[in-house]
C-alpha cells in the first residue's frame, strides 16, 4: 500500500526533487565534457598541479584583474586536497564545484526552514538549484564561483551573529575575509559590509572580547598575503596605490551598469526582459522595506535591515564605481538577493495556507526549460567551440593518434597568447593516457594547432606567415570545434 506523504513531509520530499534535479542540471553536461576549459582553468591546473605534485609552494594566488595584484594562495590551497584526491582529472575538479553549488541548495533549504518557513527555504533552494545563473555558476572551475556558497555561509552566520561563540565568530571572520581572496571587489564590500553590520546592529560583539575571534579568522585569510609582502618590501601594496585611479581602460558609462546590475538581478527572476526584471524587483524590495518595518522580532528586523544595507551598499558601488568594472564583480551579487525575494514571495504565498508549499515549488519550477532539458538528455554532446573541455580533449587524442608511438612537437596558436590548456592536457591526459608528452627538443613531426580568433581572422594570418619554415604541411584536419590541425614533417 502506498503511503500518503504527510504534511510534514511535503516540504523534504519537494526539497530532494529540487536537489536531484539540480545535481542533474549540473553533473549531466560535466560528466559529458561540456564545460569550460578556458586560460583561467589551465592556468590553475598547472599552478595546483606544481604544489600538489612537485611540492613548488606559492604565496602567491591568480591575478586579481587589479594591474600587479594578485590573490592569495587559499583558492590553490582549497582545491589541493581534492585534486590529489583526483588525480588533477578536470572533470573531477569541476565537480567539486557543483558540488559546492549542491551544498548551498541544501543550505539554504534548512537554514530556510529555522530562519523563516518552509515556503521560504523552498523558494530559496530552488532558485539555486534551477536558476540558470546558478547553474552555470556552480558548473565552471574558477575562483570567483566558490562565491556562491561562501556568500551564502557568511548571510548564514550573519543572521546568528548575536547566538555564535568564539570558534563560529572565528569562521564567520574567516569566510568573510575568503570572498575577499576568491573575487576582490565583491569580497572587499561583503567584508566591509558586514563590519558596518555588526558596527550598527551587533555592538555588544563589537565592543566585546568576542570580537577578537572575527578578526582573528579574517586574518588567518590574509596571513599568507602579510607575510609575502614582508619578504618582498610590500612591492603589491606599493603597486596597488601606485596604480591606484590610474588603471583605467574602460569609458564609464552609467547605462551600461545599470543593464550590468540587472543582468544580475534577473538571476532570481524567471523572466528574462530586463524592464520587468527591474519592475519584479523594485515591487519585491519595496514589499521587503515594508516587511522589514512590521517585523516583530527583533532579530528577524535587524537581519532583514542588514540585508537592506548591503544590497544598497553593492547597488551603489555597481553604478558610481568610476574605475574598469567587468560582470563577474558581482558573482557573488545573486546569493544576497536571494533572501529579500525569498521572503517577499513566501508572505505572498502564506495567503494560500494549503497549497502555498506547492506553490514556492512552482514558482521554482519556472526557471526550467524542459524543452532543453530534454535535447541535453537526448544529444548529450553538444558540438561547442574551441573552449569546451570535450573538444581539446578530442584534438589531443588526434594528435596521438597521428603520431603513432613517434616523437612530436606541438606549437598552439590561441588568442589568449599562452597555451595552459594545452599545456595542462598533455601533462595529465597525454601522460596518463599515451605515456608520453610532446618532446622539448626539435623532432620531425610538428603538429600546429589552430584556434578559431573570432573577428581577428588576420592574426592567425600573419601567425601562419611566422611559421612558413617550420616544415611542409602533410595534412590538415578542420574538426567541428573550429580547431585547425596542421601535421607538419621537416628535416633536421
Amino acid at each position: 500500500m502506498v503511503k500518503k506523504v504527510t504534511k510534514s513531509k511535503l516540504p523534504v520530499v519537494l526539497f530532494l526533487i529540487i536537489l536531484s534535479v539540480a545535481a542533474f542540471l549540473r553533473i549531466w553536461g560535466t560528466v559529458n565534457g561540456n564545460f569550460a576549459f578556458t586560460y583561467d582553468v589551465g592556468r590553475d591546473f598547472l599552478e595546483i598541479h606544481k604544489q600538489v605534485f612537485l611540492h613548488d609552494f606559492s604565496l602567491l594566488g591568480p591575478t586579481s584583474g587589479q594591474g600587479g595584484v594578485f590573490y592569495g594562495p587559499w583558492w590553490y590551497w582549497l582545491m589541493a586536497v581534492p585534486f590529489f584526491l583526483l588525480g588533477g582529472s578536470p572533470t573531477g575538479m569541476v565537480l567539486v564545484i557543483v558540488l559546492s553549488g549542491l551544498l548551498a541548495v541544501t543550505v539554504a533549504f534548512f537554514w530556510g526552514r529555522r530562519w523563516e518557513n518552509d515556503n521560504f527555504a523552498l523558494i530559496m533552494a530552488g532558485i539555486l538549484g534551477f536558476s540558470p545563473f546558478f547553474i552555470g555558476a556552480t558548473s565552471q572551475f574558477w575562483n570567483p564561483n566558490l562565491l556562491i556558497l561562501v556568500t551564502l555561509l557568511v548571510l548564514v552566520l550573519l543572521s546568528f551573529a548575536e547566538k555564535l561563540n568564539f570558534k563560529q565568530l572565528f569562521i564567520f571572520g574567516f569566510l568573510s575575509a575568503l570572498a575577499i581572496e576568491l573575487q576582490l571587489f565583491f569580497g572587499t564590500f561583503l567584508f566591509l559590509g558586514v563590519l558596518v553590520c555588526l558596527i550598527i546592529f551587533q555592538r555588544r560583539i563589537v565592543f566585546s572580547k568576542r570580537i577578537l575571534a572575527f578578526f582573528l579568522g579574517a586574518l588567518f585569510i590574509e596571513l599568507p598575503r602579510v607575510i609575502f609582502e614582508i619578504n618582498h618590501e610590500f612591492l603589491q601594496t606599493t603597486v596597488f596605490f601606485n596604480t591606484l585611479g590610474k588603471n583605467v581602460t574602460q569609458q564609464y558609462d552609467l547605462s551600461l551598469r545599470a543593464k550590468i546590475l540587472l543582468e544580475f538581478l534577473s538571476s532570481v527572476w524567471p523572466v528574462y526582459n530586463l524592464t520587468m526584471v527591474f519592475v519584479f524587483t523594485l515591487i519585491a524590495l519595496t514589499v521587503f522595506v515594508l516587511i522589514i518595518k512590521r517585523e516583530k522580532e527583533r532579530e528577524k528586523k535587524n537581519f532583514y535591515s542588514q540585508i537592506g544595507l548591503l544590497l544598497i551598499m553593492y547597488f551603489a558601488a555597481t553604478l558610481f564605481y568610476k574605475k574598469d568594472f567587468w560582470n563577474y564583480y558581482l558573482t557573488g551579487l545573486p546569493a544576497l538577493l536571494l533572501i529579500p525575494v525569498s521572503a517577499v514571495l513566501s508572505k505572498v504565498l502564506q495567503k494560500g495556507k494549503k497549497w502555498s508549499i506547492v506553490g514556492a515549488f512552482l514558482f521554482t519550477m519556472l526557471f526550467l526549460k524542459p524543452a532543453d532539458i530534454l535535447q541535453s538528455i537526448k544529444e548529450p554532446k553538444f558540438t561547442g567551440d574551441a573552449s569546451v573541455y570535450r573538444n581539446q580533449v578530442e584534438v589531443v587524442d588526434y594528435l596521438y593518434q597521428q603520431a603513432n608511438g613517434q616523437k612530436f612537437n606541438v606549437t598552439v596558436y590561441t588568442p589568449p597568447i599562452y597555451s595552459y590548456t594545452w599545456d595542462y592536457l598533455f601533462l595529465w591526459y597525454g601522460q596518463k593516457k599515451y605515456k608520453q608528452v610532446p618532446d622539448q627538443k626539435p623532432t620531425g613531426l610538428l603538429f600546429l594547432v589552430i584556434e578559431p580568433d573570432p573577428g581577428y581572422p588576420g592574426r592567425i594570418t600573419d601567425w601562419l606567415k611566422t611559421r612558413q619554415g617550420d616544415g611542409a604541411i602533410k595534412k590538415e584536419k578542420a574538426f567541428p570545434s573550429g580547431i585547425i590541425v596542421q601535421s607538419r614533417f621537416r628535416s633536421l
